[in-house]
């Protein structure tokens, strides 16, 4: 009861303010110097190792593709994977639940392309859950089934999971729990494999022997396919690295936490196997370094991006989707792939657009998917992403913008454009309704939630511009482009 109060006292005193940490460096701490009181918590620092802010109570943070949601673990002993339960965050409203509830070993999690589903490891197998909690305890597989198959992570492209065995090595395995495949040349202690931004490479720790006794000291790259496996630090036998590396946005450095020369802190390691590595951030030096955890995201923002991308989007237009994308920087671009879905998680190239190369103005692009209605037949729900690929083959992803052709049947708005206000309608009575409106920059401007409810008055701040509209009726999503003059 202490550590509860304590932690609504701690969210209640946070302005309420959507939270952005997505591409900066997460970690949680423990302070275990302190004694067991102290409660777990979780920070973010931006890229050069300044401006460290409190995010929430908590362990083990993995943020998701979109940026929206923070998953976590919390429970009854501090810092540790037993008895933890997985917790959900909305960054946008810093509102958290508890999804799901664990009475054993919960050892990590990620989300689903879509951001709809996560999957983790709980005691002997590896499960999912869908975001808002429902559909917890899905099984998905657990090769080797000896209880040590453990730290899922997703590859975006294809929603290929990688995980480890402490037992055995590092293995891959479909969303769906089929093919289980051991990584060549990866051998029992190899531990906590983590995705590259372009999925070509795991980055992962090895385990070094020392008398009775092991400890992570060295970070590895190696392909899905077992080769090309590289060092990448030379640490002495006294280094420690603690969970879990995360991989620069582009891909030239891979980050950890570790205590190096005796020094405690956020590490930026080069990964081209020089062994260079640099020092981010400095911890207090209290304590043990497994008191901390990496926070896992998909990638932590860099200063070379090819890309900058402001937005991505798409519009229903009936028998097609419109998709429209905006860039503020390209550097050495190349093209970019529009990929659709029909299910989240499998994406196939629908369309490649070519990109301007090099601007330092914003750039608009748009493209017409008219390859749809034997699609829309069966499934009326349609999930797009954009893959940005620059000169030197390096890709990134942008959000999933989802479309949904049940929708224009169940929610409008009018006018458009409008000075400011406009109502909401939805086609029966009796919906519950959550409106959300965000400007082109992606900061919410508006929400509101109704019960039983059919129609809905909104009033924007008079600016005029360009705003999203997302009209979610009892799970029905519409999505809405409006203007204001």
């Amino acid at each position: 009861m202490k550590r509860a109060l304590l932690l609504f006292s701690v969210i209640a005193a946070i302005t309420a303010s959507a939270q952005n940490i997505q591409g900066k460096i997460l970690y949680s701490h423990h302070d275990g110097a302190s004694g067991s009181s102290t409660p777990d918590s979780i920070f973010v620092i931006d890229n050069n190792g300044t401006t460290k802010t409190f995010v929430t109570l908590g362990y083990r943070p993995r943020i998701s593709h979109n940026g929206k949601y923070l998953a976590f673990s919390n429970g009854y002993m501090p810092n540790s994977s037993y008895g933890a339960n997985l917790w959900l965050r909305d960054l946008t409203t810093l509102s958290e639940t508890q999804i799901v509830s664990n009475g054993d070993y919960l050892d990590y999690y990620d989300f689903s392309p879509s951001d709809l589903q996560l999957v983790y490891s709980q005691s002997c197998s590896i499960y999912g859950v869908n975001r808002d909690g429902s559909n917890a305890y899905r099984y998905i597989g657990c090769n080797p089934c000896d209880c040590y198959s453990d730290d899922p992570a997703i590859r975006v492209s294809d929603s290929v999971m990688v995980y480890h065995n402490l037992h055995y090595g590092i293995y891959t395995m479909n969303y769906d729990g089929t093919n289980s495949q051991k990584v060549n040349n990866t051998v029992p202690g190899d531990l906590f494999p983590a995705w590259s931004p372009d999925g070509q490479w795991i980055a992962y720790y090895k385990q070094i022997p020392t008398g009775a006794a092991y400890y992570e000291n060295s970070l590895y790259k190696i392909k899905p396919d077992g080769s090309d496996s590289t060092r990448l630090t030379f640490f002495s036998n006294t280094d420690t690295l603690a969970p879990d590396p995360v991989w620069a946005k582009d891909m030239l450095s891979i980050y950890v936490i570790g205590r190096v020369k005796d020094t405690a802190g956020i590490y930026s390691v080069d990964a081209d196997g020089s062994g260079n590595y640099k020092r981010i951030y400095t911890f207090d030096g209290r304590g043990n370094i497994y008191d901390y955890w990496m926070g896992l995201s998909d990638s932590i923002a860099s200063s070379t991006l090819p890309v900058t991308l402001l937005n991505f989007n798409a519009k229903n237009l009936g028998k097609s989707v419109q998709l429209s994308w905006q860039t503020t920087q390209e550097v050495n671009s190349n093209y970019f792939i529009i990929e659709r879905s029909v299910d989240g998680n499998h994406f196939n190239a629908v369309a490649s657009i070519k990109a301007k190369g090099t601007s330092s103005i914003t750039s608009n692009y748009s493209f017409n998917d008219i390859t749809l209605p034997a699609l829309i037949n069966n499934k009326p729900v349609i999930y797009y992403r954009l893959k940005s690929v620059d000169k030197d083959g390096r890709s990134f992803y942008s959000r999933v913008a989802i479309v949904n052709f049940n929708a224009a049947e169940i929610a409008s708005l009018y006018p458009n454009p409008n000075k400011g206000s406009f109502n909401v309608t939805v086609s029966s009575p009796g919906k519950n309704l959550d409106i959300s409106i965000v400007d082109v920059q992606g900061k919410q401007v508006y929400h509101q939630q109704l019960n039983n409810a059919s129609s809905a008055f909104v009033r924007l701040p008079e600016i005029k511009g360009i705003y999203y509209v997302k009209i979610n009726a009892d799970g029905i999503i519409t999505n809405k482009t409006i203007v204001v003059q």
